[in-house]
């Protein structure tokens, strides 16, 4: 069966920075920016989340996964993020829809893509941790590169200190 959620999540990653730096190119600039293009980054991030999210949810549910020790930990934390960054990508595309004409509205959505930013980011690194460093994204039956086992083994990565 094939893992879909490692050919999807890249969407919304790459959406929600390339917002990120078109905002912060317009704040700086001190122009209003196009409302289309913001518009639809904004509604790619959003469809690019929740896709992100029901393959996520499909993986969990069909794919060989392991339930105990630090991936299952880091798979914990990964899942609840994945949440959190779906409702704050929500809220962005209220915010810019409903109040984004006022200027509290655009401060208010600038500040929330920023945690946004940051948030994708660190879910990245925690999905980059779960695919290359656990080895989850490979195909079932192949294992992590040799130098990857050793920090398997010792136990010692991200994770260990528990959810």
């Amino acid at each position: 069966m094939i893992n879909f959620h490692p050919h999807v999540v890249h969407f919304p990653v790459a959406l929600t920075f390339a917002l990120f730096f078109y905002e912060a190119w317009c704040f700086f600039r001190k122009e209003e920016g196009s409302t289309h293009a913001k518009n639809f980054l904004l509604l790619f991030a959003l469809l690019g989340a929740l896709a992100a999210v029901g393959t996520g949810l499909w993986y969990e549910e069909f794919m060989p996964h392991p339930h105990e020790g630090a991936a299952h930990n880091i798979m914990e934390r990964h899942e609840t993020l994945g949440y959190v960054v779906l409702g704050v990508i929500v809220l962005l595309n209220i915010l810019n829809i409903y109040f984004g004409q006022k200027k509290w509205g655009l401060l208010s959505y600038r500040l929330l893509l920023a945690v946004a930013a940051i948030l994708v980011g660190y879910q990245g690194y925690l999905g980059g941790e779960l695919g290359h460093t656990h080895g989850l994204s490979l195909p079932e039956g192949v294992h992590p590169p040799a130098h990857m086992q050793q920090i398997l083994e010792e136990d010692h990565h991200l994770g260990d200190e528990g959810p």
